[in-house]
């Protein structure tokens, strides 16, 4: 080979490890620069893949870590504000129990103090958090509970959605965030309806829908008198009898004493004997029990001595008289309040009287309306007999009981879903890290081994030269010789 030829492949040679070099270190300095190991795509396709992959994930824990932390604050205001509701409660068994020891003239004072509270209690379940009403479910943008404009009970109509908003944070975790407010503060598991008067009526066999007290008006209509004793109904009997009841329920036991029904002597249901006389059109006979009813005597049967069985018939009424049934004396009647729809069932077999039958729809009342019927109940706007106003307000105290505890759960609830949000944050940035950690392997570029590589490959275009250059100059002595 000529020495031209060999000077030509040297230098050939030389430049093309010199470009290498240089385009090594070049790549080496960009990562010194930048921490990177790979300016493009294209450079690690295998590795930008498994970046995006990574990237995505890691984006969607951010966004996850950024739900919980929106959720959070909701959650624990709706923990204070139920905690807050259960003090309350609590507050408010105590009112009572105060009222069931109290003299007459502090009664109207204790009322108050139930006013009162219930008024913070509408007040946390109309709550907000960021302009949306925490207990207003799904319709949000309206409060829950609003006055009842009728200025009758329940003192507060819910309005609210019956369906949570419900949020998923994880796969396995879904939190209501803005609840059901009628979940909370509303009926609980229905008793048997309670009948506090005297009436004889008692609970029917169907499911009743009433809500808190009631009461059902018994009224008088028609009385007949079997047998052929003579005696009618006086004058004032449809408007002024009281008994009620089927054939064989009340009787009159009539004696003629004078033996030409000019008079004798008659009783209610063995009750004190009332003189009669055959002038008498309107006679009032009464029973132990305080039953009455009104006859007429101008006809009794000469010599009459003995029972005479009474059939007395009458009316339901649930809405003070709006709606009147008859009674049929079944096992279960059912009457419908006109203006709510409210069902009521009763047995009305034992009726035997007219008047107002107390009720109580145990177990039904929302929060607010229990509050408004201990109220009234402290007042004994009912006018309850003292041992059952003292039973009315242990029942009411009850109710509170089965309030507080619902609220509790309630509390419970969302202190267990703060717990779960806090250990899924944990799990999700101890998983960001990692991934952050893979992410950097990747990407990352180690500067220690960089800046060894970079000085490899510049002791190497540096040895290239030295080689290169020696090569030459021999080269070129053989030439010259």
């Amino acid at each position: 080979m000529s020495i031209r030829n060999t000077i030509n492949l040297v230098s050939s040679q030389v430049r093309y490890y010199s470009e290498v070099r240089r385009s090594n270190m070049a790549f080496l300095q960009h990562q010194a620069s930048t921490g990177l190991k790979h300016e493009r795509i294209s450079d690690d396709p295998l590795a930008s893949e498994k970046l995006f992959s990574l990237k995505r994930t890691t984006s969607g824990l951010d966004a996850d870590l950024e739900l919980m932390q929106d959720i959070e604050p909701t959650l624990n205001l709706s923990v204070s504000n139920l905690t807050e509701a259960h003090q309350i409660v609590r507050a408010v068994q105590r009112v009572a129990l105060d009222a069931r020891q109290a003299d007459e003239s502090e009664l109207p004072i204790l009322a108050g103090e139930v006013d009162d509270l219930m008024n913070r209690l509408v007040n946390l379940a109309n709550s907000t958090v960021d302009g949306r009403y925490q207990y207003a479910g799904q319709n949000d943008k309206f409060p829950p509970y609003v006055e009842n404009p009728s200025g009758t009970n329940p003192p507060y109509v819910y309005q609210g959605s019956s369906q949570s908003m419900e949020i998923s944070v994880s796969a396995n975790i879904k939190i209501d965030l803005l609840q059901n407010g009628d979940g909370i503060f509303g009926t609980g598991s229905r008793g048997e309806t309670v009948f506090l008067g005297d009436t004889g009526m008692t609970a029917g066999s169907g499911k009743d829908s009433g809500l808190g007290t009631g009461a059902i008006q018994v009224s008088h209509t028609s009385t007949s008198y079997a047998g052929a004793s003579g005696v009618t109904t006086g004058l004032d009997s449809i408007a002024l009898d009281t008994i009620i009841g089927q054939s064989g329920t009340h009787q009159l036991t009539l004696t003629d004493q004078s033996g030409t029904g000019a008079f004798g002597v008659v009783q209610l249901n063995n009750g004190l004997e009332i003189p009669w006389t055959s002038a008498d059109d309107n006679l009032r006979v009464e029973d132990a029990q305080g039953r009455e009813v009104f006859i007429d005597t101008q006809s009794i049967v000469a010599g009459f001595s003995g029972s005479i069985d009474i059939t007395s018939n009458g009316e339901l009424s649930s809405d003070d008289g709006l709606t009147s049934v008859p009674i049929n004396f079944s096992s279960n009647q059912i009457l419908i309040h006109s203006e709510n729809q409210s069902v009521t069932n009763i047995n009305s077999t034992g009726i035997n009287r007219a008047g107002v039958e107390p009720i109580e729809y145990t177990g039904a009342s929302d929060l607010f309306s229990t509050l408004y019927d201990l109220k009234n109940d402290i007042l004994n706007s009912r006018d309850l007999p003292g041992k059952e106003w003292d039973a009315a307000i242990i029942r009411r105290d009850e109710d509170l009981e089965r309030h507080a505890d619902r609220i509790l759960s309630v509390v419970g609830e969302q202190s267990v879903a703060l717990e779960s949000i806090e250990a899924l944050k944990s799990r999700n940035r101890a998983y960001h890290l990692e991934i952050s950690q893979v992410v950097d392997d990747i990407e990352g570029a180690d500067l220690t081994d960089v800046v060894l590589q970079l000085q490899q490959e510049q002791n190497l275009l540096e040895y290239s030269y030295a080689v290169s250059s020696a090569i030459l100059s021999q080269s070129i002595l053989d030439y010259l010789r």
